[in-house]
């Protein structure tokens, strides 16, 4: 293990793994922006999810594992599912590809706070905690929530818009 953070390798590791999720804040910023959204959309898109990876950033570090913040998540991840489901009923029964997409994001979430979750089974509560998965998972499914149900929303305002 490096000595400190500052080290060669602990440094590159850091830059690695912090380079993907800021990229991909950087690629929908840049989506946002070359789809003309408004300035005021784009920036506190910016801001807003910066500010929620560097929230969870910083306070996964010191997070020890508690085991039912896992099992609330994962239910807030469920009910957002079912929100997404029924709010959307008429939508999917026109374009199934969607909700085909949103149950392999759910399976796929499922098998990986299982895999995350191994290395803490011998030692629940004993080393620190991959609730930051969990959360951004949370976040996605309650904004896929948002997302669908204003789509619906301007949907029904408006009638159905032809890509």
């Amino acid at each position: 293990m490096p000595e400190t953070f500052w080290s060669y390798p602990a440094l590159c590791f850091t830059f690695w793994a912090f380079s993907v999720p800021v990229g991909l804040i950087l690629v929908a910023v840049g989506v946002l922006a070359w789809a003309g959204a408004a300035r005021g959309v784009v920036w506190t898109f910016l801001g807003g999810t910066a500010a929620v990876f560097v929230a969870i950033s910083i306070a996964n570090g010191p997070m020890p594992h508690v085991p039912p913040l896992f099992g609330i998540g994962g239910a807030l991840i469920l009910l957002f599912y079912a929100l997404i489901l029924w709010s959307n009923r008429d939508r999917f029964a026109d374009n199934p590809l969607r909700l085909t997409g949103y149950t392999f994001l759910l399976i796929g979430l499922w098998f990986t706070c299982g895999v995350a979750s191994r290395p803490y089974h011998p030692v629940l509560g004993a080393s620190e905690s991959p609730i930051d998965i969990m959360a951004y998972f949370v976040l996605a499914m309650g904004f896929f929530w948002l997302g669908e149900r204003q789509a619906s929303r301007r949907a029904a305002a408006t009638g159905p818009r032809l890509a």
